[in-house]
């Protein structure tokens, strides 16, 4: 359950993903596991898949750096005219503020290894128990957690 105040139920599955984390401004700019918002069932979906989000957003802009570029550039260098790849819609989901979709992971999967590589070794959380990843020094479900 999570606080009303963060999502209402009946808000199904839309909701802003970084309104979940304690430090919303840590959404897509650390690597570590972000901590939950007080009051957020750490066992729903949509923790999971904020955390997810972040971690792929985190993963993009890392992968930018390293080639040297921002996701404003790269928009206008390689995807200018693809629908759903517009600068706007595209840092909204990089902060957190709008829900990604399957269609995102599949488009930074095929850009970037490296998305590739986090979505095969997280393998959604779906492995095992459906619990989010233990927190930096802390230990999980699936042992303790480092960053990497």
């Amino acid at each position: 359950m999570v606080n009303s105040k963060v999502m209402s139920a009946a808000a199904g599955f839309v909701f802003e993903p970084r309104k979940l984390a304690e430090q919303q401004l840590q959404f897509g700019n650390t690597a570590l596991a972000l901590r939950p918002a007080a009051k957020v069932d750490i066992a729903d979906p949509r923790w999971g898949a904020a955390q997810l989000q972040h971690l792929v957003a985190n993963t993009v802009r890392e992968a930018l750096a390293a080639k040297g570029t921002s996701l404003s550039a790269w928009v206008r260098d390689h995807h200018a005219d693809r629908s759903g790849l517009g600068y706007d819609r595209l840092i909204r989901i990089q902060r957190g503020e709008t829900m990604m979709q399957l269609a995102d992971l599949f488009h930074w999967a095929t850009t970037f290894d490296t998305v590739a590589d986090l979505l095969a070794t997280h393998q959604f959380a779906l492995s095992s128990a459906p619990v989010a990843p233990a927190f930096a020094g802390e230990t999980g479900p699936r042992g303790p957690h480092t960053s990497r």
